[in-house]
């Protein structure tokens, strides 16, 4: 959970089919363009968290290392890139500016 320590994960979709109607096909689509120290903020259950941006990387699609837990108060990001494709995982990953 947000303000707590550990590792908050969340994924979205980059891009999505063209012929679905979902309102959140591409909530990730520009995440590529987030670099090291722009802030990222974040709301949850009425509260607002404010994260700074300390790595991005891509991985393999089965890499599950980027789930791990920590005592660090963390915000991970992930999507697929290339735009379009489902090949890697674009891996973002904050920490909570207090």
């Amino acid at each position: 959970e947000p303000g707590e320590a550990g590792n908050v994960f969340i994924t979205g979709h980059s891009s999505y089919y063209l012929w679905d109607s979902g309102r959140y096909k591409n909530v990730f689509a520009r995440l590529t363009q987030l670099e090291v120290g722009d802030d990222i903020i974040l709301y949850y259950d009425q509260q607002k968290y404010h994260y700074r941006v300390r790595e991005t990387k891509e991985v393999k699609k089965d890499d599950v290392s980027v789930l791990s837990q920590t005592d660090e108060h963390l915000l991970t990001l992930m999507t697929c890139v290339p735009l379009g494709t489902n090949l890697r995982r674009l891996i973002v990953v904050a920490e909570e500016v207090k």
